[in-house]
């Protein structure tokens, strides 16, 4: 592990030859983002920022950056696409629309994901992002509300494939 701003990250850089980057370090945390705006934009717009300029010092093909739905607020219409307007709700949205601008303005070759409900082995249900660890927990105690979970959230079609998946699976 290492802090995204430390100085030893350019060593990993200078001492590897990299082609390409998947920027996932950030700090996610939506009501952290709002409570302390400067650790967030601390972690995901400087950090970032950092990454982009190692990225063209050190000549990388390609940087694929992780992002979030966050960026577009309420949705105008579903699915959510990229012609939405950005209208952020949270300081978390908001860090990483600028990274995404930053991105752009410093000139390199990337691909920017908007992700929405990620999940990760370690992933509390507790919480505002948990909503796949939540179904996985539901899941785990009983098999009649997983269905009308999937009923209650059919307009997020990457939650409905893992919430199956995880109905397929003997063990959760």
């Amino acid at each position: 592990n290492m802090d995204i701003n430390s100085e030893k990250v350019e060593e990993i850089f200078q001492e590897n030859k990299i082609d390409y980057i998947f920027h996932l370090a950030a700090q996610a945390n939506v009501s952290f983002s709002t409570k302390y705006p400067d650790v967030d934009a601390t972690e995901n717009i400087l950090g970032s920022i950092k990454i982009l300029k190692l990225s063209k010092k050190y000549k990388i093909k390609k940087i694929l950056l992780a992002s979030t739905a966050a960026i577009y607020g309420k949705p105008e219409y579903l699915p959510v696409d990229e012609k939405h307007s950005p209208a952020c709700l949270s300081c978390y949205g908001l860090s990483k629309l600028t990274m995404g601008q930053y991105t752009k303005l410093l000139d390199v070759n990337y691909i920017i994901f908007r992700f929405a409900n990620v999940y990760g082995p370690r992933q509390s249900a507790l919480g505002e992002a948990g909503v796949v660890a939540i179904f996985a927990m539901t899941a785990s105690y009983s098999d009649f509300l997983l269905p009308y979970l999937v009923l209650q959230n059919t307009n997020t079609q990457t939650v409905m494939v893992a919430v199956y998946r995880l109905s397929t699976t003997t063990t959760l």
